[in-house]
């Protein structure tokens, strides 16, 4: 399993495909490489009017995303080109 990695747009739709499709959350996690307890979480925290949106949450982790610079020890805003 990896970890501490955020999910992919296309992990994200397939998220949303198996779970309209009635897979446990159990499979899709093992089928992903990813804990369950982040399968699980996803559609809640970036769910909008009850309704899961993959692009939604996509856009908005990559606005989000930070490191911390090793030299300033400041966070570094990242900026992504998915």
């Amino acid at each position: 399993m990896r970890h501490y990695k955020h999910l992919t747009l296309y992990e994200r739709e397939n998220l949303l495909f198996l779970r309209t499709k009635d897979y446990s959350i159990t499979a899709i996690a093992e089928s992903m490489g990813h804990n369950k307890g982040t399968i699980s979480r996803e559609p809640r925290r970036n769910s909008v009017a009850n309704q899961y949106m993959p692009v939604v949450a996509n856009t908005s982790i990559r606005h989000v995303v930070r490191i911390v610079s090793p030299i300033t020890g400041w966070n570094t805003p990242v900026s992504w080109n998915i």
